[in-house]
């Protein structure tokens, strides 16, 4: 009879977070958010929508169609999904403090985008909601600059210069004073990303 015994260790934290697991936390504090924003709503969470910079999800309340953001501590998702944070466990700890701390991502972007929509232009989402580090907005009509650029690429030169055009206002000293302690971050702004994601027309 052996007496030999088999000691066991804890098996060790993988050094990236697991996609799956990141994704799972987003959509249930998108839903969390959605619950404690619109408590007699009848909520459900739609399709995962792709994107480099944090956990979007498009979500319908009462029928009206939403869009939800989740951001990580303030950086790209790619990012933290290269282990730039390490591993999951860290991250999750982090995180809780980070959607706590005035002027996280998700409140900087919705500062400017209710700045961004009191101009003339260009069109941007409207705010829906903010809770909970998530940003719901509400889906803007038309084409993108992207859909514009695939279907008139010889009039690429026009569109950039257009749109360029409609942004150098937010360039200007006063525009970030505007924004207050709300301005925008090393790591992306709404204002920023007015290229790829504001609906143009024309």
């Amino acid at each position: 009879m052996s007496t030999t015994t088999v000691s066991t260790s804890p098996e060790p934290v993988p050094p990236v977070p697991d996609v799956g697991e990141v994704f799972a936390f987003a959509a249930r504090e998108i839903a969390a958010a959605a619950a404690g924003l619109w408590p007699r709503s009848d909520v459900d969470l739609g399709d995962h929508v792709p994107s480099v910079t944090g956990y979007v999800r498009r979500i319908r309340v009462d029928g009206r169609t939403l869009y939800a953001k989740y951001a990580f501590l303030g950086m790209s998702l790619v990012s933290l999904l290269r282990g730039a944070c390490g591993p999951w466990p860290e991250v999750w700890v982090a995180q809780q403090a980070y959607v706590r701390c005035p002027g996280a991502l998700m409140e900087r972007e919705a500062a400017q985008l209710r700045l961004l929509a009191q101009q003339d232009s260009p069109r941007v989402c409207s705010v829906a909601g903010l809770a909970r580090g998530v940003l719901f907005t509400e889906s803007v009509t038309g084409p993108t600059l992207a859909d514009l650029l695939l279907q008139r690429p010889h009039d690429a030169a026009d569109l950039l210069e257009g749109t360029l055009d409609e942004l150098q206002p937010l360039h200007r000293p006063s525009a970030a004073q505007l924004l207050g302690p709300a301005r925008p971050g090393s790591s992306g702004s709404a204002a920023s990303g007015a290229l790829s994601s504001a609906s143009l027309t024309g």
